[in-house]
């Protein structure tokens, strides 16, 4: 081989290693800049639920205010499909109430701040009551153990306390006072949890005659204002979820004031259970396609609904919250909340809200 052959020959083995190296950096570029695009676009795997408590118990749901194997439900979400929800939630433990030596003197503490300085009658030992006879028209009930109490002004048999004036309308309490005014007793009375303290509260006027209390749109028409305290939502992976109690539109913490010149505090409903937060208690939560299976076969719960003789209906929001009952569980769980419009034989419309729990079947204790 001559030299010039040899010179060639080197030359275009340099030009090939040139390309080669310059095609291997092009397709390590390619590879990895593949590798981000697909570890981008790749769904995460859905995570593990821990269940560290076994099967729960079942939630103990209100009876259904309507029989919902005689009603033709139909499914007309805004965007006509299933809402995207998470495959698991926690699971909160709600620590059981223990007695101890102070609860006596508390429970007497916070009766005492409503007024009632003589002793109580023990009907046992979750339920003390107090009536004085310097306060003829209030009556107070707690469980010392939990701190939970009821507390009850007689406006029946005191109905001045209900009188609002023609001449003192300018003065009547409106609702962003009222929140303002029950905030204050309530929180001069007992330690206010935070999410107590961060409440959504409900403040609307009604109409009280009689023993029927009725919501009515203007304080003209009001001689009361009805206050319900909703515990803040709970948070988990971004999302936030309402604690729901029974009555969707009736808080486990709720008070009554009336609107004339005296604004007494007619009645407080005070029961909280406290929980434990802990987000690595999760529990695997049916899908929504499997959660409207259900509701088709009868197994949810109309907690409220305007006219119970719907005989159709249209589910047009799906969403996740948690049961918060009035009687002490063991855990705070997840539901399903279903909501919408009934329709009745001669079409009249009519709102509903049905529950449905969320946890998968497996991990409920089946009775």
């Amino acid at each position: 081989m001559s030299l010039s052959e040899t010179s060639e020959l080197i030359r275009k083995f340099a030009r090939w290693s040139v390309l080669a190296i310059i095609g291997l950096i092009l397709l390590r570029i390619l590879w990895s800049g593949g590798l981000y695009v697909w570890e981008a676009v790749k769904p995460n795997p859905p995570p593990k639920p821990t269940v560290p408590f076994g099967q729960l118990p079942k939630i103990s749901l209100p009876p259904s205010l309507v029989n919902l194997y005689n009603v033709n439900l139909s499914l007309e979400t805004v965007s006509g499909r299933f809402p995207k929800l998470p495959p698991i939630l926690p699971v909160y433990v709600v620590p059981q109430p223990q007695p101890n030596i102070l609860n006596t003197d508390n429970a007497k503490k916070v009766a005492a701040s409503f007024g009632f300085k003589n002793e109580p009658q023990i009907v046992s030992k979750t339920d003390y009551r107090w009536q004085d006879p310097s306060l003829p028209y209030e009556k107070f009930r707690i469980d010392p153990i939990s701190g939970n109490f009821e507390y009850h002004y007689d406006f029946q048999a005191n109905s001045s306390v209900l009188e609002t004036s023609s001449a003192n309308k300018l003065t009547l309490l409106d609702l962003e006072s009222a929140v303002i005014q029950a905030k204050n007793f309530l929180s001069q009375r007992v330690s206010l949890p935070k999410d107590l303290q961060e409440a959504s509260v409900s403040a609307k006027y009604v109409s009280i005659s009689k023993n029927l209390e009725k919501e009515v749109n203007s304080p003209s028409e009001a001689n009361a204002i009805r206050l319900e305290f909703f515990r803040s939502k709970l948070q988990y992976s971004g999302q936030e979820y309402p604690i729901v109690t029974p009555n969707p539109e009736a808080a486990l913490v709720r008070a009554l004031i009336s609107m004339g010149e005296k604004r007494k505090i007619l009645s407080v409903n005070y029961t909280y259970w406290p929980i434990e937060s802990a987000e690595t208690n999760t529990y695997p939560i049916r899908t929504p396609e499997q959660a409207w299976n259900d509701l088709l076969n009868n197994q949810g719960v109309v907690v409220q609904v305007q006219n119970p003789n719907i005989i159709s209906a249209t589910i047009q929001n799906i969403s996740l919250a948690y049961f918060d009952d009035g009687n002490l569980q063991n855990y705070l769980q997840p539901i399903y909340v279903f909501s919408g419009q009934g329709f009745t034989q001669d079409n009249r419309v009519s709102s509903f809200t049905i529950y449905l729990p969320a946890v998968t079947s497996e991990y409920i204790v089946q009775e």
